[in-house]
């Protein structure tokens, strides 16, 4: 890897935000419906067919997986370093907004009364009220900021910053996985064993660890990303990031990859990407895809404000 943390760092940005933007155009589609409706692939944001669920957006555009790293990594930016009650008031903000994509799982938490009271308390309330069974994979992305920013305590840190809207342990598996992933890649220039991911995975919840496995698979259908009655888990989405860092070579392959793979390709693009960029590096990223972002300017500018704070904190931990 040998590569700079900028060149990682926006790497996982900017990748991110692509596969966010790009992964909306297949979005709840089977692959089947993907490759009809893409014959030749999806590769440009002006390919992306205007549909009632796609319309919502405009091309270039990415969905609340984006907003709400940059919301994180803001609040980072204004706290110094991850304090999860500022992050779960900045969400409780943006739901205020009434954006056009708050995911159930977010929605029923955050909107609580007493949600800014106890985040961690108000989420696992509603988890519990809800019969305990929703593990979907909105929080995972967090997983790399917590990577990038903590030493220490890795598994304490991604565990918070998860549970303050997903308490599932399914949930906090899959994120610690990534998190350790993204920190290895980061501080380290390599991706950990299948062993050691296992070994993570076991100690947070052992029915994260067959989807570890799921993603050795040569072939991401296998992975079966499209199931409609699974299209939101976490560890799908976990085992299609993985499955992308030991099967492709490239950010381009990788997305082509996921994208045509259908089901929660926006997220499951976005989460993938993050690491793919953090494995390949911002110069790896087609130009053209950045570029064609519908808000590029402003990931410039929240990436220009938050690389000298994880720079800084870089280098007081390593002395």
């Amino acid at each position: 890897m040998n590569l700079t943390l900028k060149e990682k760092f926006l790497g996982s940005f900017y990748g991110g935000a692509i596969g966010d933007a790009l992964g909306l155009g297949s979005e709840f589609m089977s692959a089947a419906e993907a490759r009809r409706r893409y014959p030749n692939g999806l590769h440009y944001y002006s390919e992306i067919i205007r549909d009632a669920h796609r319309s919502q957006w405009d091309r270039g555009d990415w969905t609340n997986d984006t907003e709400v790293l940059i919301m994180m990594m803001e609040s980072i930016i204004e706290c110094g370093g991850i304090d999860v009650k500022h992050f779960a008031w900045a969400l409780r903000k943006w739901f205020e907004t009434n954006p056009v994509d708050v995911v159930p799982q977010v929605r029923w938490v955050v909107s609580e009364p007493d949600y800014l009271d106890d985040p961690i308390g108000v989420a696992d309330r509603v988890w519990k009220r809800m019969g305990r069974h929703n593990a979907s994979n909105e929080a995972l992305q967090r997983a790399i900021l917590c990577g990038a920013w903590e030493h220490d305590d890795i598994d304490g840190c991604i565990s918070l910053v998860c549970r303050i809207t997903h308490p599932d342990t399914r949930c906090v598996g899959a994120a610690t996985v990534l998190a350790h992933v993204a920190h290895d890649i980061i501080y380290h220039d390599r991706i950990p064993s299948r062993q050691e991911m296992m070994e993570i995975a076991e100690r947070i919840d052992p029915r994260v660890c067959p989807y570890i496995e799921l993603a050795e698979s040569q072939n991401i259908a296998d992975l079966e990303l499209d199931d409609p009655d699974k299209l939101w888990y976490v560890r799908k989405c976990m085992a299609c990031a993985l499955w992308a860092l030991w099967h492709t070579s490239s950010p381009e392959e990788a997305l082509d990859a996921v994208i045509m793979a259908a089901g929660d390709a926006d997220t499951n693009g976005a989460v993938t990407m993050n690491l793919v960029g953090l494995r390949d590096g911002i110069d790896a990223i087609p130009h053209i895809l950045i570029d064609g972002l519908l808000q590029r300017d402003r990931l410039m500018d929240v990436a220009s404000r938050f690389l000298p704070v994880l720079e800084k904190h870089v280098a007081e931990v390593n002395g």
